[in-house]
């Protein structure tokens, strides 16, 4: 019973390990399963490359090393498998979305979506995240239901990618500031597997929520202390945009001008929606200084890039060059692109109406997501909760019970120690009364054999006498009960165990009953 408390404890920790322990079986950071050493390889080589946005080249290289070795053990289907994702993601960087996307069906056939839920997970991204797939409250649901699948199996990559899913997600349906600290918790979880380039980018988003939620200042501060950033500046997706919005939330027409040349002289997507935007802006800029000359030369390229911008910037752009056309004396062309800003206008509206009624029947579907996931939240937290209570009790009971049967042990221990000492007062004062050194020295052997044999040893010249008196003094009697007992004054006694203090050469201060405990024999029950 004793030993019940430590072997609850043990069982306790044991279960903690056994929840918390890691499956080695998998790869790290990333959490795909082992398939081979080689492949295993490629594998994370792959996806850094991926998250780093090497070329297309690069990947390739490693997509048709990964397919060589497949092709050598054609019956391993998981190889196979992961051999057409690597081909797919290569694809779809390359643009070519239906080869990448039978790529992608032709390596989620070849694996078990029950067995292997991972691999399917991952080739879905590509099939449906990665397109940008991030409307409604089914994407809330499906991003919620990825975030606790990668947090539970430890892929910190793909989570990150999910909580800036889930930021873009609040923003737009739900709370700026909670998307804030999704987007947050995004760029931390970036940083800590060493996805930089995923952490700055997620920085402009995290700006972006500051200024929502009305802290301009932070923003901008945010964006500029990003556009210092050295190894910022070699990221041609993000540092323009960057550039770009310090220039119209700061109005820092050096933002634009540093901006313009990257913008124009890249090819990446986000750079071909922007380029018109950007001219637009510089030909006003150009135009407040005088130059109308060069400002109507980039309006006029601005306008070419009219169909592949954003209908708010096309808006910008048309009624940027209608003004410069009726500075210029042109007024029918100026009233010809002021008619078509305004249609662009009220297309961009009728969709705004439409996409407005689509966000305001979203937020209620996402609210009520929430609220159900937060009441389930409560729920599992009351349950643990209970449990951790139930825990407590058990142990409290336990603990109390131990204590309980302790104390009664000490309390046999206690009684048999007292019935003994109260048996050799009564075998001592049977003898005593009779004056009968010997008998009383014999009786007083019985219980306690060694203790005369090595009071002699240490002290040979002890009389009779002196041996009982230290006996009475073992027994803890004081000199009355002696005197009585033996039928002397107390002075006598008092007298004699002065005499006897003296042949044990004990000083003053030393207790005579401590000084012959260690004479007695010990007691059986200790």
């Amino acid at each position: 019973m004793k030993h019940l408390p430590n072997v609850f404890v043990t069982t306790i920790l044991l279960l903690l390990l056994i929840c918390c322990k890691e499956d080695d079986g998998r790869l790290s950071p990333f959490r795909w399963e082992t398939v081979s050493p080689e492949i295993d390889s490629l594998t994370i080589t792959f996806d850094y490359a991926t998250w780093r946005a090497a070329p297309v080249d690069t990947l390739s290289g490693i997509a048709a090393r990964a397919m060589t070795i497949a092709r050598a053990d054609s019956n391993n289907a998981r190889l196979m498998s992961r051999a057409h994702f690597f081909q797919g993601v290569c694809l779809f960087k390359s643009g070519r979305r239906a080869e990448a996307d039978m790529e992608f069906e032709q390596a989620r056939a070849l694996i078990d979506s029950a067995e292997h839920p991972y691999e399917v997970r991952r080739i879905d991204f590509w099939l449906h995240d990665a397109k940008g797939e991030h409307r409604g409250a089914d994407a809330y649901r499906r991003t919620m239901q990825n975030i606790d699948f990668y947090a539970g199996i430890g892929d910190t990559a793909l989570l990150a990618m999910q909580y800036g899913d889930l930021g873009l997600l609040l923003k737009k349906y739900g709370d700026p500031k909670q998307a804030l600290t999704a987007f947050e918790t995004a760029s931390e979880m970036f940083v800590s597997v060493g996805l930089t380039k995923q952490a700055q980018g997620n920085t402009i988003n995290v700006a972006s929520c500051l200024r929502h939620t009305g802290r301009d200042a932070d923003a901008v501060k945010i964006l500029r202390s990003l556009a210092a950033d050295s190894l910022f500046r070699a990221n041609c997706t993000a540092f323009p945009l960057t550039l770009l919005n310090i220039y119209f939330w700061d109005n820092d027409t050096t933002a634009l001008m540093q901006a313009l040349p990257m913008i124009l002289g890249s090819d990446l997507p986000i750079n071909r929606r922007l380029r018109g935007r950007a001219m637009a802006e510089y030909s006003q800029l150009l135009l407040h200084r005088g130059e109308e000359d060069s400002a109507y030369a980039f309006s006029m390229r601005a306008l070419g890039n009219l169909d592949r911008s954003y209908m708010e910037d096309s808006v910008f752009i048309l009624h940027n060059h209608s003004k410069l056309l009726e500075r210029r004396g042109d007024c029918a062309g100026a009233l010809s692109a002021l008619r078509q800003s305004m249609e662009v206008m009220q297309r961009m509206n009728d969709e705004n109406e439409r996409e407005q009624i689509h966000t305001l029947a979203t937020s209620r579907l996402v609210s009520d997501i929430r609220a159900k996931d937060e009441l389930r939240h409560q729920r599992r937290k009351m349950i643990w909760i209970v449990i951790s209570l139930a825990l407590l009790i058990v142990l409290l009971i336990t603990v109390t019970i131990w204590l309980r049967e302790r104390n009664r042990h000490n309390l046999r221990r206690l009684e048999s120690q007292l019935e003994r000492e109260t048996l050799q007062r009564k075998i001592m004062s049977m003898h005593i009364a009779a004056s009968d050194t010997d008998s009383f020295l014999y009786t007083f052997a019985s219980i306690n054999p060694n203790f005369t044999r090595r009071l002699k040893e240490a002290y040979p010249d002890l009389s009779p006498m002196d041996l009982k008196l230290a006996a009475f003094a073992a027994l803890n009697l004081d000199i009355k009960q002696v005197a009585r007992i033996l039928g002397i004054k107390p002075e006598s006694v008092k007298q004699s165990r002065w005499r006897l203090r003296r042949k044990l050469g004990l000083a003053p201060e030393v207790n005579l009953e401590d000084a012959l405990k260690p004479y007695l024999d010990e007691d059986p029950e200790r």
